[in-house]
């Protein structure tokens, strides 16, 4: 094990990585991050108003506000390669 951890230290992955990854991000990928981050909304406002009517624990509200911030992050489109 120990090994392995100092192999993956030494060795770093390609310059590129990041870029390739942040290039790739599909129609139907961007699509299903909507759908979702729109369920995440509706939710959470249902949510917020159970709270708000002392009807459900207030810790789901943020909850529900950083998981939809999160899924709506990924709707944005692929960056360019430079």
């Amino acid at each position: 094990m120990a090994a392995a951890v100092a192999y993956s230290m030494r060795h770093t992955p390609p310059d590129n990585l990041l870029d390739e990854l942040s290039t790739r991000r599909p129609g139907w990928y961007r699509l299903l991050n909507g759908l979702i981050a729109t369920v995440m909304t509706a939710a959470t406002a249902v949510l917020s108003l159970l709270w708000h009517w002392n009807a459900w624990s207030g810790w789901w509200v943020p909850l529900g506000l950083a998981t939809t911030a999160s899924y709506a992050w990924g709707l944005r489109p692929g960056r360019r390669r430079r």
